[in-house]
């Protein structure tokens, strides 16, 4: 399978985001709606959604992390996290499309097992929810792994987070 270096990674991502892409656009709700690789320019929407995300689990003190830190860890030649944004291209004749969405993940190693995916966090504005977003992003990711030859994905849900858990289940 190769080494997991930055451009390979890059390939596989831009591959897999392609085909989720189409799946997803098939949805009469989703027509407008992709999900692409974030980018340094997305830096200040990233912290909003994360912040959006700590809102939302009632965390909002726990956030530590600042622009300038997702700067310097995910948009380097060796990034520690991969980034995701949803993005609605219906933007009422702005120049600037709505980010509602985001999926943080990076590639771990087990000792035992190799490469693995660990999905940190995911987060969809409510007004974006129940329409198969979520799904489709799940089975990017999953493509994405497999692509890369990771054994496993990992993800933690918060306990509180029970429509969260029953739609992973239903994945599984």
């Amino acid at each position: 399978q190769g080494r997991l270096d930055n451009d390979r990674v890059t390939n596989v991502v831009a591959r897999c985001l392609l085909r989720s892409n189409s799946a997803l656009q098939t949805r009469e709700s989703c027509r407008m709606l992709r999900f692409r690789r974030a980018s340094y320019l997305d830096i200040e929407s990233i912290m909003g959604l994360v912040l959006k995300l700590a809102a939302y689990e009632k965390c909002r003190d726990a956030v530590y992390v600042s622009t300038k830190t997702f700067r310097r860890d995910g948009f380097g030649t060796f990034p520690l996290f991969r980034c995701f944004l949803l993005e609605d291209t219906a933007n009422d004749g702005s120049k600037t499309a709505c980010l509602p969405g985001l999926a943080v993940w990076y590639i771990a190693y087990s000792t035992w097992e190799g490469p693995v995916m660990f999905l940190e966090d995911v987060f969809i504005e409510d007004s974006y929810r129940r329409r198969g977003v979520g799904t489709h992003l799940m089975y990017a990711l999953t493509d994405i792994a497999i692509s890369l030859g990771c054994r496993r994905i990992m993800w933690q849900v918060r306990y509180c987070n029970v429509f969260h858990i029953s739609h992973l289940e239903h994945l599984i």
